[in-house]
């Protein structure tokens, strides 16, 4: 805990030195020993210095890697869907799907801060070292984590001119399956390539699940996503154009995939602004009886109460406005 301590009183101290002009700072420490530290951005000019701080290297000298989230507020869940399909997709396909088809078409819309993927198996291409045959043949772990690395690039080799013709070069070195991977060779000996696939079997599994997702109290695993509104934004204006993009997005699903909505802000919005009109209408109008019952003069109390009443309904107007 002491060094805890100690790394708090330093983050915060850089922290606030990144940004001095900033709201109050606030941090919270978990059971565990982790710290979150956050602060309050009171004028919205000044969101993005953390960020220019960051990316200016002003994080280097803290420890880890710092990153930020995205900038969006409590409520800037605008948007939520399910990837459901048949018994012919396993939840790494939906996953796969979500994350390299879905959500980099909604990333694109503006005023979308981020999309967050639950649900799921995160596909992974894994090397399983047998460590009987990596001491055979004299290696170590490293040895085939470092081949591995190095050997999953496309390389550029320039240009190659010939007469008014230019060629260029480049080297296909990116892995696209298991084979690919158990091809690597990890050494020599006497002339002879040890590769992956010597010391190592290559299959296809997923990250460890820590979390699971259904709907409707079925077994059925399934991948959502949830789309975050930038800080800032109109949240109908932000939903309009993200309702245009899943009509793209649903297009390009392949066959026997269905993104399903199961929450859209908008309906809140809608409803909420109901409820004020409705309030309005029904106070005015009881304002109005209760007047004429005890004062007997309508068109004098009429004319009175509007301007009585001017500023709650430029209040109100405002707020409509807003939505």
């Amino acid at each position: 805990m002491k060094r805890v301590a100690e790394c708090y009183c330093r983050l915060s101290g850089q922290l606030f030195s990144l940004a001095s002009d900033l709201a109050p700072f606030l941090a919270l420490q978990s059971i565990l020993g982790f710290i979150l530290l956050g602060r309050v951005l009171g004028n919205p000019r000044t969101i993005w210095l953390p960020w220019q701080c960051l990316l200016s290297g002003g994080g280097a000298s803290l420890p880890g890697t710092p990153t930020m989230g995205p900038v969006t507020v409590g409520i800037g869940t605008i948007f939520r869907y399910t990837l459901e399909a048949g018994p012919d997709y396993d939840p790494k396909e939906l996953h796969t799907l979500q994350n390299f088809l879905v959500k980099r078409q909604l990333k694109t819309v503006p005023g979308v801060a981020d999309v967050i993927t639950f649900g799921g198996l995160s596909k992974e291409y894994q090397v399983q070292i047998d460590p009987d045959r990596l001491e055979k043949f004299g290696l170590s772990v490293q040895q085939v984590f470092e081949a591995v690395g190095a050997n999953n690039a496309n390389v550029g080799a320039g240009v190659l001119e010939q007469d008014a013709e230019a060629y260029l070069v480049r080297g296909i070195g990116l892995l696209k399956n298991e084979a690919d991977i158990g091809n690597i060779a990890v050494s020599t000996r006497s002339g002879t390539p040890i590769r992956v696939r010597d010391v190592a079997s290559v299959v296809i599994g997923s990250t460890p699940q820590v979390g699971t997702l259904s709907k409707n109290g079925t077994p059925i695993e399934l991948t959502s996503g949830v789309v975050l509104q930038r800080k800032g934004e109109s949240t109908r204006a932000v939903m309009d154009r993200v309702q245009q993009k899943l009509e793209e997005v649903r297009r390009s699903l392949p066959p026997g995939v269905k993104l399903v909505t199961y929450y859209d802000q908008t309906e809140l919005i809608g409803k909420t602004i109901h409820t004020v009109a409705t309030s309005l209408i029904e106070g005015g109008v009881l304002v109005v009886i209760v007047l004429v019952v005890f004062l007997g003069n309508l068109r004098v109390e009429l004319a009175q109460k509007f301007q009585n009443h001017w500023q709650l309904l430029s209040l109100a107007d405002s707020f409509l406005r807003e939505f």
